[in-house]
């Protein structure tokens, strides 16, 4: 969690500076609880690890990431951590 808080922060040291806290201040907007659902980005049904790779290859322009680096679980872990308590929806936009 601690390293996925950094990372959220400004540590990804994305190609253009922009950071996720930037679109989604403390995780907010970001609704892990209701994973797996359709992303319209993607245009398909996505897993929380997808649509984090997707923010990183697309407002950050970065590189994408494999779904099982360290970086991507530990976005996920600090995203359901900021959001714990809330009831899971798998599927609900």
């Amino acid at each position: 969690m601690k390293q996925g808080d950094k990372l959220f922060h400004g540590g990804l040291k994305a190609k253009n500076t922009v950071s996720c806290d930037q679109c989604h201040p403390n995780a907010s907007n970001i609704q892990p609880e209701t994973c797996p659902k359709f992303q319209q980005q993607l245009g398909k049904v996505a897993v929380l690890g997808e649509m984090i790779d997707w923010c990183i290859m697309n407002p950050t322009e970065s590189d994408p990431l494999a779904l099982h680096f360290a970086e991507i679980v530990a976005l996920q872990a600090y995203t359901h951590h900021e959001r714990r308590g809330v009831a899971l929806q798998p599927g609900k936009h």
